[in-house]
């Protein structure tokens, strides 16, 4: 996995905190939001908690046979405490709402959403 410096810009992060906001954490919203905003299939955003660690984090996504694929934001660039934030690839087949369900399980996710476009 490889991971980047997190530059965005502010349109971006009101684009992002429009979707985000409204759902973050909360499965039934992004459930609903599934059928009507549009997401990268295969691709799910992953919310670790702040003292998951690598081995917790591969073990999560190995629950929906998923591949951490780049670190988004990691936790030590967070003022708020969070823990890192990444892009998960899931398997062909595997559906994101089914994927969602099976992550927001694991106790070392605080939340899981599709890869929003927009």
């Amino acid at each position: 996995m490889r991971s980047v410096p997190f530059r965005p810009s502010i349109a971006a992060l009101v684009a992002c905190a429009a979707t985000s906001a409204f759902a973050q954490g909360r499965s039934e919203l992004v459930l609903a939001a599934l059928a009507t905003e549009r997401h990268v299939p295969g691709e799910v955003l992953v919310q670790f908690r702040p003292a998951a660690a690598e081995g917790a984090k591969d073990a999560a996504a190995a629950r929906v046979r998923g591949r951490r694929a780049e670190r988004l934001v990691a936790a030590a660039w967070r003022a708020d405490g969070g823990g890192d934030l990444e892009l998960v690839r899931l398997p062909p087949g595997l559906a994101v709402a089914q994927a969602i369900g099976a992550l927001e399980a694991d106790p070392a996710i605080s939340f899981a959403e599709p890869n929003w476009i927009h």
